[in-house]
């Protein structure tokens, strides 16, 4: 297995954002400023000392120092001296309800032998009350917390991670994962396992109801553990207004629409569900025009290029979200440029969960972009872009988060404290010292 990047438990935390009142005017609504050395709109280009304006809740605009109208009286820019303005990070593929405090180590890149000790861990007794399924997700929500991160795309068995993220006003989406191994056709309990999956979602709704920033679906947990035929249903019963993925993540599944009945993986899910499988299952493959439209797919790491690129053909609003430490943990090497140019620009980041990061791991999505610069080497721009703004239009929330533009919240915006450093005079720079301030 290749170096994975130091711990990131190091990183520094999000400060709260300091915003000054503005004189009022004589009839205009009351505005208040934050400062800062370096200020990152995402839609325009990055300012070296710059203010970001907020009208009550939203923003309502964002200037470099020289534009700042006379007005509005002597500003304190000593208080931006190192202080760095950006949206709220995206963290577009976790699994709260797996925020144990140690990961499971990964032998020899045998993902399926992690799988059985995630199995098998999540069946102890003591992990199945909605006490320690409320306390994982209230530890992995305060790491969210802490990076900076608002938006989130959440994979979920129950609604305990919904329930948090709502009374902490996140946006994003949460799904409920099914699985389902039989073949379609050969399951005359189909409707009913149907209609017991919308009851699931029956109770998500309720948990979410009141509120308009997370959104709420089922999701098949993999093509390898849902036929294509139950998507369908699923799709046709109106049950997967955002589908939220896993797709070319392991050689297991790669194996397995290879060899069928033969493969490691089918032997697996047939000790842990109870069935058999027959020569025809999954006949499909990863065929991407077999499935219903999907919003998000996380992984890709075993997909080429051309793959890659069929995928989003045949689903014109495909995100890729990459995670690059448990990639790494999990089987030795992320994703390579040439895949991930096959995703862009419609690719963002993600954290996966605790139990597929290296130890001292937060879910942070700077560590993943830090991975990502260290070994494809790109650039520091284009990694905050995927952390910020590409997470926004992956979740469906461009317009609310990812950007500092008018509009868009103004409780989202983050505020940093670059390390001390000899230098930071150009964007690139401030952005090194803000992902990696060793």
């Amino acid at each position: 297995m290749p170096p994975v990047a130091a711990p990131f438990n190091a990183l520094p935390n999000a400060m709260p954002t300091l915003w000054h009142r503005l004189p009022p005017s004589a009839n205009g609504p009351l505005r208040q400023v934050a400062l800062g050395q370096w200020v990152f709109p995402m839609h325009t280009p990055p300012l070296a000392w710059g203010v970001v304006v907020r009208e009550g809740d939203t923003l309502h605009a964002v200037l470099p120092q020289g534009e700042v109208p006379p007005s509005w009286g002597p500003l304190p820019w000593e208080h931006a001296q190192g202080v760095l303005l950006a949206p709220p990070l995206i963290n577009a593929h976790t699994h709260l309800e797996l925020t144990f405090d140690e990961p499971i180590a990964c032998a020899e890149n045998d993902f399926l032998h992690w799988l059985g000790q995630v199995v098998a861990l999540l069946q102890q007794p003591q992990h199945q009350s909605a006490e320690a399924i409320n306390e994982r997700c209230q530890r992995g929500l305060a790491q969210l917390q802490a990076s900076g991160t608002r938006g989130v795309g959440d994979i979920a068995r129950g609604p305990h991670s919904a329930q948090l993220l709502k009374e902490a006003g996140y946006w994003g989406a949460v799904v409920l994962e099914c699985f389902h191994p039989q073949r379609w056709e050969e399951d005359p309990q189909g409707q009913a396992w149907v209609q017991a999956q919308a009851q699931r979602l029956q109770g998500l709704q309720s948990t979410l109801q009141g509120q308009q920033r997370l959104r709420d679906s089922l999701s098949p947990h993999s093509p390898y553990n849902v036929h294509a035929s139950a998507w369908h249903a699923l799709a046709q019963a109106h049950l997967l207004p955002f589908t939220h993925t896993h797709v070319g993540e392991s050689e297991a599944e790669m194996a397995f629409f290879k060899e069928a009945i033969h493969s490691p993986l089918a032997q697996w899910q047939e000790a842990l569900l109870g069935f058999k499988h027959t020569a025809h299952h999954w006949a499909q493959g990863l065929e991407p025009t077999a499935y219903p439209p999907l919003q998000l797919a996380a992984h890709g790491l075993q997909l080429s290029p051309a793959a890659i690129s069929a995928w989003r053909q045949a689903h014109p609003n495909l995100h890729w979200v990459v995670c690059p430490s448990s990639q790494q943990w999990l089987h030795g090497r992320t994703v390579s440029l040439a895949q991930w140019e096959a995703m862009a620009p419609h690719v963002c980041l993600g954290t996966d969960s605790p139990l597929s990061l290296p130890q001292g791991h937060a879910l942070d999505v700077r560590a993943e972009a830090a991975v990502l610069h260290e070994v494809l080497g790109l650039s520091w721009e284009a990694l905050l872009a995927a952390c910020t703004l590409q997470g926004a239009k992956a979740l469906g929330l461009e317009g609310h988060v990812g950007a500092l533009s008018a509009g868009h919240e103004a409780e989202g915006v983050t505020s940093w404290r670059l390390p001390p450093a000899s230098h930071h005079h150009s964007p690139a720079e401030a952005l090194a010292h803000w992902f990696r301030p060793f």
